[in-house]
């Protein structure tokens, strides 16, 4: 790592709740975890006749019922899911597969030359913070998509396809931080896309020690 390059910053060690590892994208397949497990979102249910609207008419009316909500069909929830992501400077243009969590954990086992949408993370076109990760190198495939990631610079494009719709962002920072660092995948009020890969490999314990985190904005 050229760590004397002005834009990128080291955070250091983050203290957080005990137990957690982020990101083990390496020469290994595995099951990583990340970071806690979002809290399940309870699914919607039908009210009861009970629960149901008050609906009142006056004498000689007929009372109506208001109209129900519409509900976000799986179809147009699969719709907002990203599909393909290209580096234009690193030669990558990968399928996008969607994450999920798994026993607390973040299952990357079915991603190998492809990215990870961390599920729950931002969507691609919209406010907030889309969360992307892949290998640098994995056991028996060579390179991952992101092996030169820290080879990336100021304004360097990042493209984010969902479906036919087209989304490009600059990076616009570049930073490297311990695997406990969660913080990273924190919502953001602007468009914004991170990208999540591993550095600094430890010959000892036969791993990497901390994360590269590149970011980048949405522009026109």
């Amino acid at each position: 790592m050229r760590r004397s390059t002005p834009w990128r910053r080291h955070l250091g060690n983050v203290a957080v709740a005990s137990g957690l590892a982020f990101l083990i994208f390496g020469v290994f397949l595995a099951v990583a975890p990340l970071l806690p497990a979002p809290a399940p979102v309870p699914k919607p249910t039908a009210p009861s006749p009970a629960a149901s609207a008050e609906v009142t008419a006056t004498p000689g009316e007929t009372a109506t019922a208001p109209a129900a909500s519409a509900m976000p069909t799986p179809t147009t929830w699969k719709a907002l899911l990203p599909t393909r992501l290209e580096i234009p400077k690193l030669k990558v243009d990968a399928q996008v597969l969607e994450v999920y969590v798994r026993n607390g954990e973040w299952d990357v086992s079915r991603i190998i030359d492809e990215v990870g949408h961390l599920s729950g993370t931002g969507n691609v076109g919209e406010a907030g913070n889309a969360v992307f990760a892949a290998h640098v190198t994995l056991k028996g495939h060579g390179d991952g998509p992101f092996r030169w990631l820290e080879t990336l610079q100021p304004g360097d494009q990042v493209i984010v396809y969902r479906g036919d719709a087209r989304y490009a962002y600059a990076v616009n920072e570049m930073v490297v931080v311990t695997p406990s660092a969660v913080e990273v995948l924190s919502p953001t009020k602007d468009e914004t896309v991170t990208l999540i890969s591993c550095v600094n490999w430890d010959l000892f314990k036969g791993e990497y020690k901390d994360r590269l985190v590149v970011t980048a904005k949405r522009v026109p």
